[in-house]
């Protein structure tokens, strides 16, 4: 499997960028739909759009579902750098846990007092990269920075059909 390069633009700066661009229409959709109906539009194409770049993506690669979701988050992982800190607390063939101590996506959601924007935009990814994975990987995240908690909670399972990487 070949190795993720290092991304051009870090997924921080990345994420800032769209931010510009999305907020103010977020906004303005806010001010004329009300919050519900203008989130509920918004988000949910985010999430589409989301999910199909993470449909593509799988698809591009060889392997099982387990495969592909490895392959797709080890390519996650040197996008985001050292935007998150991690704990990690298990790594077998049944499954992978760690907590994330810090996010600097949550902080600058948090900031701008948009965590429901941030969560679309960047926790919601774990999601999609997951569906991908055709069923061989199942995501159990009880609890995230960006929703308030003290630490985002990782656990992945892996069905006994999947290989390892």
């Amino acid at each position: 499997m070949k190795k993720p390069t290092k991304p051009r633009e870090p997924a921080l700066e990345r994420v800032k960028t769209q931010t510009e661009v999305l907020l103010p229409v977020l906004k303005a959709l806010r001010a004329e739909l009300g919050n519900h109906k203008a989130e509920q539009l918004v988000f949910s194409a985010l999430r589409e759009s989301s999910r199909e770049h993470f449909r593509r993506a799988a698809e591009r690669r060889p392997g099982s579902g387990r495969e592909k979701w490895r392959d797709l988050t080890d390519a996650l992982d040197v996008v985001i750098g050292d935007t998150v800190e991690r704990v990690s607390l298990r790594d077998d063939e049944s499954a992978f846990d760690y907590d994330v101590t810090s996010c600097r996506f949550a902080n600058f959601f948090h900031a701008l007092g948009e965590p429901a924007l941030g969560e679309v935009l960047t926790c919601e990814a774990d999601n999609h990269v997951v569906e991908a994975g055709d069923g061989d990987v199942e995501l159990n995240r009880a609890q995230t920075i960006m929703r308030g908690a003290s630490h985002c909670q990782f656990r992945y399972r892996f069905n006994r059909t999947g290989k390892t990487s």
